[in-house]
Formats: structure tokens, sequence, C-alpha cells
């Protein structure tokens, strides 16, 4: 259940990072993705990239949801694949551009890249305790 909340919480301040915080792009002094990718027409991200990001987020929060809400730990496999699918998109999007590289990124794209990875490690823990084989095993059997 803890693992599952870190999701959630992780996912309002991956959104947060992505709308709001302004030193997502040091491009014209720092802004936010959304702003970068929609208002900047200096800037080489595109409006997909804020997309595909937030789309990722909104996935795996709602299978957060649909597993606590239906008591179904096995639906946290959806939300570990969209949590790495989020990471690596995350890590990808600097690749693009006249000017590829990390340079060009802020303390809000690190921030989000951290909540994302936080989000990937905490859908693993969720998946691992609540796999059918561990429920097959109390702890005091595997500790013996």
């Amino acid at each position: 259940m803890a693992a599952q909340l870190a999701i959630l919480i992780g996912c309002g301040l991956l959104w947060i990072s992505l709308a709001l915080l302004t030193h997502y792009v040091n491009n014209n002094g720092g802004e936010s993705l959304l702003k970068a990718t929609h208002n900047d027409p200096t800037s080489p991200l595109h409006p997909r990239d804020f997309t595909i990001a937030i789309v990722l987020a909104a996935l795996a929060f709602v299978i957060t949801i649909i597993s606590m809400l239906a008591s179904r730990p096995s639906l946290m496999i959806g939300a570990a694949i969209a949590s790495l699918g989020l990471v690596g998109y995350t890590v990808y999007i600097p690749s693009e551009g006249a000017f590829p590289g990390f340079g060009s990124y802020g303390s809000s794209y690190w921030f989000s890249l951290a909540v994302a990875i936080a989000m990937a490690l905490s859908a693993a823990v969720a998946v691992i305790v609540g796999s059918p084989a561990r429920a097959k095993y109390p702890a005091e059997r595997v500790l013996r």
C-alpha cells in the first residue's frame, strides 16, 4: 500500500514539475516543459514531448488507483511498465533538437527524472510484494 501511495504522490509531483516548475528547460531564462513545448518557437521540443510524459504518468496513476480499489496487486505490472516508459522517455527528451544533450535542462528536469525513477522503483516493490509467489510463503518461512 505504501508503494502504491508513493506512485500516486509521484504522479502529482511529476505533473507539477512538467507543467509549473520553471527550470525544466534553461531556454530564455528557464521555463516549464509545458511552456517550452507549446509557447516557445525557439525551443527544440515539440508538444508531443509534454503530452507523452503526461499520458504515461496518468496511465501509471489510473492503473495504481484501479489496483488499489480492486485489490489486484497484479495490475501493478502495468503501472511499473508505464513508470519505466516514463523514465525512458524523460531520458530521451534531451536527445532532440539541434544541440542534443543534458546541458540545456535545469533542476526541474532532474527533479522530474528522479520522481519518475522513484515511481518505477515503487511500482517494482508493489509488484514484488503483491506477487502470488510471495503470498504463498509467509515471511517466517522465507527467513528460516
